[in-house]
């Protein structure tokens, strides 16, 4: 069954509006950063396990820019509740490296073609880390 012209319209004004409230959310953290401190800014960088350019550009790139590394993982075979158990600090710097990254065109396309079993890619800034994680029994489902 073909969609109305309405049905269509309404679908395309809720991703409208959807990535509008995220943009709005975004800009609100970027304004947020902008009124710390730089010693605070640094502060909750270090925290965050990111330098302070860092977490600007990552309330920049907004809340899912490593949705991509939770995909992998999964793909990987990595249980990643439990790998955040065991190195929290290791799973919260791969989220950072996830973010920051230039390959996500490709990263996302081999994602789309199911490429990901059982290997990461050579392209993959946390291809170092992810072979760790797999290595680890806790790790591992």
């Amino acid at each position: 069954m073909r969609p109305t012209t309405s049905q269509t319209a309404y679908a395309i004004a809720a991703q409208i509006r959807s990535w509008w409230q995220e943009r709005c959310r975004t800009t609100g953290n970027l304004h947020a950063l902008g009124a710390l401190t730089a010693g605070d800014l640094d502060h909750l960088a270090r925290d965050c396990g990111a330098t302070a350019e860092q977490l600007i550009e990552l309330a920049a790139r907004g809340p899912h820019a490593a949705d991509e590394m939770h995909v992998l993982l999964r793909r990987l075979g990595i249980e990643e509740t439990a790998a955040a158990t065991s190195d929290s600090l290791l799973v919260r710097e791969m989220a950072v490296t996830c973010s920051l990254c230039r390959a996500k065109a490709q990263c996302r396309n081999d994602i789309a073609a199911d490429r990901y079993h059982g290997e990461c890619p050579g392209y993959c800034g946390n291809k170092e880390a992810l072979e760790h994680l797999r290595a680890e029994p806790t790790g591992n489902r």
